[in-house]
């Protein structure tokens, strides 16, 4: 991908403070949702598309975040990401200071494979636990989320197969806005 510098709605060669913003936003926005889901919004796209759907920011897709991603994250990448600079944070503290103050909320082991499977488990305090998987098998993609109530307990899952990535993300969006 190109190194694309953004900056009051047009791409120049020089690096400013809000366009180091924004492309730690970029980055965050990569870290969250993992490579996968990241570099499929750019496949296909040649490079003046691509600076064009930057700029318009169209790309990556805003809207697009593994369910997983805690609304305040979103909410901090969006902002970091804004096409108009005046719109984003002013200096490296002020979004470090955004950074520091999201709450916490699930505390995730991640296991995630090459190829885009993974396995996520999180300890939810006065809740049940909970596992999510989501595999791929040629294509097809599976995906289970298991509300763990200890050894003794039982396990409930809400599962599906069959699906896209696409169907898969939207699935577990669903399931994880029951869980709330």
């Amino acid at each position: 991908m190109p190194a694309i510098c953004v900056t009051v709605g047009v791409t120049t060669g020089a690096g400013s403070q809000l366009g180091d913003i924004y492309q730690l936003g970029f980055l965050f926005y990569r870290a969250v949702n993992g490579d996968q889901l990241y570099e499929k919004q750019f496949v296909g796209i040649d490079d003046a598309t691509m600076e064009r759907l930057i700029i318009a920011g169209r790309l990556p897709n805003r809207r697009m975040f593994l369910p997983h991603v805690p609304q305040r994250v979103r909410t901090i990448i969006r902002k970091a990401m804004r096409t108009n600079p005046a719109e984003r944070y002013q200096s490296a503290d002020e979004f470090s200071r955004a950074i520091a103050h999201i709450p916490p909320s699930l505390d995730w082991m991640a296991t995630i494979q090459p190829t885009g499977e993974m396995m996520r488990q999180a300890k939810r305090t006065g809740k049940a636990d909970l596992e999510v998987q989501l595999q791929n098998s040629r294509g097809a993609w599976s995906v289970s989320v298991s509300r763990v109530k200890g050894a003794s307990n039982g396990t409930s899952t809400l599962s599906r197969s069959g699906l896209s990535i696409d169907g898969a993300i939207t699935h577990l969006n669903d399931v994880f806005g029951q869980l709330e």
